[in-house]
């Protein structure tokens, strides 16, 4: 299964991802400290890796240079997500450099799966299949204190997507 690590500060923000990347059929860790991410960043296999730029503990940025120069990090492909508005010289310069993406807070949930998606499907060719989705999705059922409506209209809306990125392939 897929594997995708997000660091950021705001815990309610990584409960919702992941509720949501599960139901998409991946596997989601999440970190809130940049010392943390790194230690499941070199002891776990990560496929993609979201972070938060403006984080108190150490900037976005710091993190990934430290992720490039390591070789057994600097494949991980990852998506920057970020409250501040607008783009930036830097952040412009800085993503073409690596090529990887970026998210504007606030995001729909819709933006924030295609994108991950797209970006897992450019480097594993593939995307987590229906049998994935409908096993995360009774297992959150069991496990979550989410109700029955709002789970399926989650569960629906990921489905739609991953079937229409499927589609354009």
């Amino acid at each position: 299964m897929t594997r995708i690590l997000s660091l950021d500060d705001d815990p309610e923000l990584l409960q919702r991802f992941a509720v949501a990347l599960n139901l998409a059929g991946y596997e989601h860790l999440l970190a809130t400290q940049s010392k943390e991410a790194l230690s499941i960043l070199h002891n776990e296999r990560i496929d993609l890796f979201t972070q938060d730029l403006a984080r108190p503990d150490m900037p976005g940025w710091n993190l990934y240079e430290l992720m490039k120069a390591d070789d057994d990090l600097r494949s991980i492909p990852v998506l920057f997500l970020s409250g501040f508005g607008g783009w930036y010289g830097s952040h412009i310069e800085r993503l073409t450099e690596f090529g990887d993406d970026y998210l504007t807070k606030p995001f729909r949930l819709e933006e924030f799966l295609t994108v991950v998606t797209a970006m897992i499907k450019r480097r594993h060719k593939r995307i987590p299949s229906e049998e994935d989705r409908i096993t995360a999705y009774e297992r959150l059922k069991s496990d979550s204190n989410w109700k029955d409506k709002d789970l399926d209209d989650l569960y629906r809306r990921i489905s739609n997507i991953l079937n229409e990125l499927k589609a354009s392939a």
